[in-house]
């Protein structure tokens, strides 16, 4: 599908964000000015690639540049991004962080991670609280806890807080996406807790608990905490709790 080029700047921007809105992915707010020195301009869309629904969208714009250099430029979307851009847990069980240990295929190791949760928007009476304001956990998109702690776990466990840490942009050199970090300390019986990583060891799921001393020596490590998200959610995470 070819896509026309609009000479009328407000009408260009309006037209990419009715393409946007019909895949369910968040608006532009600018295109970028390329009268002005330093700044891009998107002038058409080339291509859209729509990946696997749940995964996200690419977009390749033609773009100039303040010299006047033709170009291209891709912007990612996550999915369903008009609604939410995702969420990133910083989960603190019995004063142990949690990660959840997958395998990724693109690094053909399994990892450590914090706990995320994609295409899950926040109730809207939430949505308009201040940063580090406390919320209540079930204000949360809960099937990322659910999975990763379990529903005895999150029955039987007392939250001690739940906290906005804030929005932080992914990648702003090619991903639009600006998703929330949570910070969530619970406390629960061992026993309980126990039980839960005993019956997760079967689920093809592994879930490690750290101390603050462990987690911190295990960042950058070839095989430890080495994903921006997490290293993200973990630097917000301590800063607020520095501050307390």
């Amino acid at each position: 599908m070819e896509y026309p080029f609009i000479e009328d700047r407000k009408k260009r921007l309006a037209a990419f964000n009715k393409i946007l809105k019909e895949r369910k992915l968040k608006p532009l707010t600018k295109l970028g000015d390329s009268r002005i020195k330093g700044e891009t301009e998107l002038l058409r869309i080339l291509k859209i690639y729509s990946h696997y629904k749940n995964f996200g969208t690419d977009v390749e714009f033609e773009t100039k540049d303040w010299t006047k250099k033709p170009g291209q430029w891709l912007l990612r979307w996550t999915a369903n991004s008009l609604e939410s851009d995702g969420n990133i847990f910083v989960i603190i069980v019995n004063e142990h962080y949690l990660f959840s240990k997958q395998h990724r295929p693109t690094m053909g190791k399994w990892k450590k991670g914090l706990p995320r949760g994609w295409h899950r928007p926040l109730p809207k009476r939430s949505s308009k609280k201040k940063l580090f304001q406390e919320i209540q956990i079930s204000d949360l998109p809960m099937d990322t806890l659910l999975r990763e702690l379990g529903e005895e776990v999150i029955k039987a466990m007392d939250v001690m807080e739940v906290t906005h840490l804030g929005k932080i942009a992914s990648n702003d050199g090619i991903e639009t996406g600006t998703p929330d970090y949570w910070l969530i300390r619970v406390e629960v019986a061992d026993s309980v807790l126990e039980k839960r990583l005993k019956e997760i060891s079967h689920e093809g799921v592994k879930i490690v608990l750290m101390t603050k001393e462990e987690m911190e020596i295990d960042i950058g490590k070839p095989d430890g905490i080495s994903d921006a998200l997490s290293i993200t959610g973990i630097h917000l995470a301590k800063k607020y709790l520095n501050q307390k």
